[in-house]
């Protein structure tokens, strides 16, 4: 597959130079992996994960430098961290049991409540303080302080500072002239719109796995350079191990080319064939992608009236007049009484003519 997202989508990468910085958190440095663990999850809960301010209150307490902008969020009653037990890689591993009341994304609500238990693996890299590895777990903010409505609007068509991964990179296909489904980030290995290959190429989605499950997906913009959102540093080109996790590809499964489309501009004009995938690929239009208009918003934007413009000074205008409506009924009379006049005489039908 071609290059079809061209540099101009890089936009957003100089946030990176002030948002992924680390900062120093003092009270990091003697904390044990299991409290490492519970400010992690209090930070989660208050809902400091979602937003840009809250990333400074998690980052030094985690070993991955990019927060994905993440299409879904767990909501939940409590949670509960359990006692650090070894793991086989030398760190320590942290059970966190959350009651689990739903999940919000950008196709709607699953409010089915169960138990989850996720395991955190901690480590010390330089022997004082304690960081969670990577890949993360989605967010897991109390119930209780999140406008459930509000949040799954923000999920379906982004806000000022944020844009779901999932949410960029359909915007991005869209912009290059394909017509594909949204997709959400653990629906992405379905393969029903997108196939697993071993060669990727440039355009293709690059999904990064969390026990097995696609947790962030990027576009592959070169052979070791991706393009995707992030919270904390917006749109950004980065390295693709830059991400945790296992790394699978996936292409676009091309869809059948479209039928000839007439002309509907000029009349006599021939035919115009649609576009085929490989004219579509080389058109792409990034600007799409930075801002979102959902497809009712479009719609009720060309139905709004539009203002009046008023004519500039210094010229004239011209307002035709137009004849009353008794006038135009009076001419109308005389011209057809002039045409039974003029028009020859015959029989009724049924009659004979003496």
């Amino acid at each position: 597959m071609a290059n079809i997202f061209p540099r101009l989508l890089v936009v957003h990468t100089m946030l990176v130079l002030t948002l992924v910085a680390r900062p120093h958190n003092a009270a990091a440095v003697t904390l044990g992996p299991q409290e490492t663990v519970g400010e992690f999850c209090q930070a989660d809960a208050l809902g400091l994960r979602v937003n840009i301010q809250g990333w400074a209150a998690t980052a030094a307490l985690v070993g991955w430098d990019f927060e994905p902008a993440w299409d879904h969020v767990v909501l939940i009653g409590g949670y509960s961290v359990g006692a650090p037990r070894p793991a086989t890689d030398g760190g320590v591993k942290v059970d966190v049991q959350y009651n689990v009341l739903s999940t919000v994304t950008a196709l709607g609500i699953d409010a089915e409540s169960h138990v989850e238990t996720v395991t955190f693996r901690v480590r010390t890299p330089d022997g004082t303080s304690w960081r969670i590895d990577g890949p993360p777990p989605p967010p897991h903010i109390l119930g209780n302080r999140v406008d459930v409505n509000l949040m799954r609007r923000s999920l379906e068509f982004g806000g000022v500072n944020f844009l779901a991964d999932t949410l960029f990179v359909w915007q991005m296909y869209r912009s290059a002239g394909w017509n594909v489904d949204f997709k959400r980030v653990g629906d992405l290995l379905d393969g029903t719109t997108y196939r697993v290959v071993e060669t990727p190429e440039a355009g293709d989605l690059v999904l990064y796995l969390r026990d097995g499950a696609p947790y962030h997906v990027a576009l592959l913009e070169s052979e070791h350079q991706v393009v995707s959102s992030t919270l904390n540093a917006g749109i950004v080109r980065t390295a693709t191990e830059a991400f945790p996790g296992t790394v699978k590809y996936v292409r676009l499964i091309q869809p059948e080319p479209g039928p000839v489309i007439p002309a509907a501009t000029a009349p006599g004009a021939k035919p115009v064939a649609a576009r085929t995938s490989e004219q579509a690929r080389r058109a792409p239009h990034p600007d799409s992608a930075r801002t979102h208009v959902p497809a009712r918003a479009a719609k009720l934007a060309k139905r709004a009236p539009q203002p009046h413009r008023k004519p500039a000074v210094g010229h004239a205008t011209h307002h035709p007049t137009r004849p009353s409506t008794r006038s135009r009924k009076k001419k109308q009379r005389r011209k057809t009484a002039a045409r039974q006049a003029a028009a020859p005489a015959h029989p009724a039908p049924g009659t004979i003519e003496e």
